[in-house]
């Protein structure tokens, strides 16, 4: 694990090329093949990320004036005021589509965010290509002004999402039920300034494919200042029974109709609600297809000898006390990514394979056990940090933690890059994703190709690699194939989330500080202050900030653990046991708990008791246990200096509950325990807090 400095310097460079974007379209140099083995803890390329704040430094603030809604035929029919988006997400921007699972297809417009001359538009293809919404996707509404806090509910209010008496609801219509939900207004103002904040309702569990969801705010809510909210004249139209200018007012009463009925059995009443809509969340097939597709060709591949190749490259023998050997090289997966990293989806949402494949570096390294037990060992699947390397984590400095576990828990580890958001890739993402917004898939596309990567890694691993005699010690086979774990900190838990969900190996999984829903996670990430300046004079609008990162779920979709999870509960072998623990650190201002949380409930896990705070409908359970949980680390020395927000504001500070939990001794012997007997086991006499 890297110093927190190291880390949130990494962090806080990923979040400002996710979200800052500023000129005209530029060329794209490919990414290098074989992701560089750098080290994670030399900064990013300071110079490129110094010319693109110049840039930046040149453009003006735009002015963020709120007017009516204007008659155009391009905006949200629902529209409140001159933000031609929100509502957002909603059915009245898709179209019929009958050959979707859901029927629809997303339908927005060119040029839907509203920003300034000389700053480049989000393109809509992608997101038309979607059948529904994200799971997880910040729902927005506009009003102009803010909402009384007494009509919303903070992190630590969920409980009163679901009430009766909650002006506010967010209904499954699906599966007739009511989900919960964090309702807040943008706490991310220009000077003060409250007409530019949009109310963010946030699912906290992903909500099921293909589900219809419906928002409803009744009349009762009101601004700070007592007054009534701005209405919108579209849905007055259909609340009241009154003619409409607008055609698809006028089409979408039927389904209106249906929509207050169901309401009203709800016990929010027509005449009651001041604004009610619905939206159709994507179908598993567009969500899951993808991954599911290039898994089913990573284990047709890995039937087939030669057809996942690899070289070795060095053996270096008894490096240290804990190590017999560490194997270096390269292997080649298959491929997806073309020439500009991009994966080209087919009619049906089927991920194009390229004819040629670059090749990507791994890791392996070998307990000293290996050597003097000459019998099968367990194989570790290893997930690094973000902008780290496989390598640099098994074979720097934080190796020093590494190879004592695997010499403890008598386990052969190997690792390979989270390639989108790994040491590789942060000058790429410098020099093009910051120059044009809408090259995200240089971190989304190759984030689900390093699935695919990991996947392939993992079945040579247990197969012709291990079994190659530059690697195996003579007469014993060095792995067994039924012991497959994977241990994975911060990224490495994120992604690892999703990887242990698609692995038809993993049984048993550590994922340390991870989290789920990137939509959610950034804007409550400390990665995000030191930029904001910066993001403020290239979308200076909160508004559109807010929209893209709504937006920004579509593009993340595809390997997002909010997602990808509910392969957990379906191995493609169906007699496979799977246990996962995850280790949240309570006042993580890198991961937020509340990612962490949406992770837990996508899983479906209970937490461990005593806990420091046990989140929202949660189950728990007791140790030891031998099922999947969450497990809390309360650094209360840390807490006590400064504990974050529960607003969207970013903190102020890094408390360092986030490196400081993998460090911790007992969080070790935890790790290991659960590696060798698959028990989860509190660490701690009460809640863990650290002792």
């Amino acid at each position: 694990m890297r110093t927190s400095r190291s880390l949130c310097w990494s962090l806080l460079t990923a979040s400002s090329m996710l979200l800052a974007a500023c000129s005209d379209d530029v060329a794209v140099s490919p990414a290098d093949a074989a992701v560089s083995a750098a080290t994670a803890d030399v900064p990013a390329d300071t110079a490129a990320f110094s010319d693109a704040l110049d840039v930046a430094s040149d453009l003006s603030p735009v002015d963020a004036a709120t007017k009516d809604a204007p008659d155009a035929p391009r905006c949200n029919p629902l529209a409140i005021t001159d933000d031609c988006l929100l509502p957002w997400p909603s059915d009245l921007l898709t179209r019929p589509d009958p050959s979707t699972p859901t029927g629809r297809r997303i339908n927005l417009p060119e040029n839907v965010l509203q920003v300034a001359p000389g700053r480049v538009n989000v393109d809509v293809t992608p997101f038309n290509r979607a059948d529904g919404a994200p799971t997880t996707a910040p729902i927005l509404v506009h009003f102009g002004e803010l909402v009384a806090p007494e009509f919303l509910a903070d992190y630590t209010q969920t409980a009163r999402s679901l009430e009766a008496a909650s002006a506010i609801a967010l209904f499954d219509l699906t599966h007739m039920r009511r989900v919960p939900f964090l309702a807040e207004m943008d706490a991310n103002r220009i000077d003060g300034a409250t007409n530019r904040a949009a109310l963010i309702i946030r699912p906290l569990e992903p909500l099921p494919f293909g589900a219809r969801v419906v928002v409803a705010i009744r009349r009762a809510v009101r601004t700070p200042g007592g007054t009534p909210l701005r209405p919108s004249p579209g849905f007055v139209a259909l609340r009241d029974r009154t003619p409409s200018t607008d055609p698809r007012i006028e089409a979408a009463r039927p389904d209106y109709e249906t929509l207050f009925s169901f309401l009203a059995t709800q016990g929010y009443a027509r005449d009651d609600l001041h604004l009610a809509f619905s939206y159709t969340v994507a179908s598993e097939r567009h969500v899951l297809g993808p991954i599911v597709a290039m898994r089913s060709e990573v284990i047709r591949r890995a039937g087939i000898a030669g057809q996942i190749p690899f070289t070795i490259e060095r053996v270096q023998d008894a490096p240290n006390s804990n190590v017999a050997r560490i194997v270096t090289g390269t292997f080649t997966p298959p491929g997806w990514l073309d020439a500009r990293n991009t994966i080209t989806f087919a009619a049906d949402g089927t991920p194009e394979i390229q004819p040629m494949s670059p090749s990507y570096p791994f890791t392996m390294v070998i307990p000293a056990r290996a050597m003097r037990e000459r019998r099968p060992l367990p194989l570790v699947m290893f997930g690094h940090g973000v902008f780290g390397t496989g390598r640099d984590y098994l074979t720097g400095d934080i190796a020093r933690v590494i190879h004592p576990l695997a010499e403890q828990a008598g386990a052969v580890v190997v690792a390979t890059d989270w390639i989108g958001l790994s040491g590789g890739d942060r000058d790429l993402i410098i020099r093009d994703v910051v120059t044009n917004i809408n090259r995200i898939n240089l971190v989304t596309d190759r984030l689900l190709q390093s699935l695919a990567n990991n996947l392939a890694l993992e079945e040579i691993s247990v197969g012709a690699l291990s079994a190659d005699p530059r690697v195996r010690f003579e007469g014993s086979t060095l792995i067994d194939p039924t012991r497959v774990y994977y241990y994975g900190v911060s990224l490495g838990g994120i992604q690892g989330s999703s990887f242990v969900s698609v692995s038809r190996r993993v049984s048993r999984a550590v994922l340390a500080v991870p989290g789920a829903s990137w939509s959610n996670l950034l804007p409550r990430s400390i990665v995000y202050a030191p930029i904001r300046s910066f993001v403020d004079r290239i979308y200076p609008d909160p508004l559109v900030q807010a929209e893209f990162i709504s937006l920004l779920q579509y593009r993340f979709d595809h390997a997002d653990p909010a997602n990808v999870t509910r392969l957990f509960r379906a191995p493609p072998d169906p007699s496979t046991s799977r246990i996962v623990m995850l280790q949240e650190a309570v006042g993580d201002c890198l991961v937020p708990n509340v990612t962490t949380d949406i992770l837990a409930r996508a899983f479906g896990i209970p937490l461990i008791t005593p806990g420091a705070a046990t989140p929202f409908g949660l189950r728990t359970a007791t140790s030891p246990s031998t099922e999947s949980a969450m497990v809390q680390y309360a650094i209360t020395p840390s807490l006590t200096r400064y504990t974050p927000p529960l607003s969207n504001t970013v903190p102020v500070m890094d408390n360092n509950v986030h490196s400081d939990l993998v460090f911790l001794p007992n969080a070790e012997r935890q790790v290991v325990t659960f590696l060798e007997s698959g028990r989860i086991e509190q660490s701690c006499t009460g809640s863990c807090d650290p002792d």
